[in-house]
């Protein structure tokens, strides 16, 4: 009797500790989302109050009301969807290489690969913009597509090279018998097999271009290319901050990617697992 008392407060404590970390992680989301309610003398009233005493649909309405918004949401969209699609097909080709064919320090080349992920996107800042500016693609969506992804790219190769050695040699070989090519062997076999990579890679993507700030900040000038983590920023203003504006653009650009991971979480597992198993 007494070892079952002292389990369940053992699980009591643990369940306890994780609750109040939940709850740590998730309270500025939960604030944020209240506060999007509250009028604008709520925010500010003393002594603090965390509900609202009226709840207000004004913050929304201004967004929906803003043109600008809806035209970051569009070039957040297009980015995202230019990027991830560029960076998976390149992905698959060099992981098909890797895997593939018979390249020489292989293992190195591709531990190099991964380091260059742990450098921070202020490192290529710079470089990336002297690039775009010679090439005349600064202020364009194009110069976010291509950083975005091409620097995500190491992840993604790891994902797909992980899932290619899985597939046994003797497939490539029954369809090179059968008259494939390679690049068709790729395309017909390879990817098809490897839809959980496919699919993580492009969850992976995706998220990461939907709330870079970094580059998007730096490579847009004008607002017409602004995306939505930039858009929030112009909410903060020289003469103060539109906190409700700024608290409900939050919500409406969070919820997006809330929904996304949310309905592609098993597969972004399995993507993960897969590679791991290489």
């Amino acid at each position: 009797m007494n070892s079952k008392w002292k389990k369940r407060a053992q699980n009591g404590v643990y369940v306890g500790f994780v609750a109040c970390l939940a709850l740590i992680s998730f309270f500025p989301v939960i604030w944020i989302l209240i506060t999007s309610f509250k009028e604008a003398r709520e925010m500010f009233s003393t002594p603090i109050r965390i509900l609202p005493g009226h709840i207000t649909f004004q913050n929304y309405q201004m967004i929906f009301e803003d043109l600008r918004f809806l035209r970051y949401f569009g070039n957040t969209l297009f980015v995202t969807a230019a990027a991830t699609a560029i960076n998976v097909l390149i992905s698959a080709f060099a992981a098909f290489g890797f895997s593939r064919y018979p390249v020489k320090g292989k293992k190195g080349m591709l531990l190099g690969i991964v380091v260059t992920q742990l450098f921070p996107g202020s490192v290529i800042l710079i470089p990336l913009y002297k690039l775009w500016v010679a090439l005349g693609l600064i202020d364009t969506c194009w110069a976010l597509i291509l950083t975005n992804a091409i620097s995500r790219l190491p992840l993604s190769i790891w994902m797909l090279y992980g899932f290619f050695e899985t597939v046994p040699r003797e497939i490539d070989e029954a369809a090179r018998v059968d008259g494939c090519s390679r690049m068709r062997t790729l395309f017909a076999i390879l990817l098809p097999l490897s839809g959980p990579a496919i699919m993580a890679a492009v969850i992976y993507t995706s998220l990461n271009v939907w709330q870079e700030f970094l580059f998007a900040l730096t490579f847009t000038v004008t607002q017409k290319h602004y995306t939505l983590m930039v858009g929030l920023y112009t909410f903060i203003g020289e003469n103060g901050v539109e906190w409700g504006a700024l608290m409900a653009a939050s919500i409406l650009t969070t919820l997006p990617v809330i929904a996304f991971f949310g309905m592609t979480q098993k597969q972004f597992t399995n993507g993960i697992s897969g590679a791991v198993k290489m």
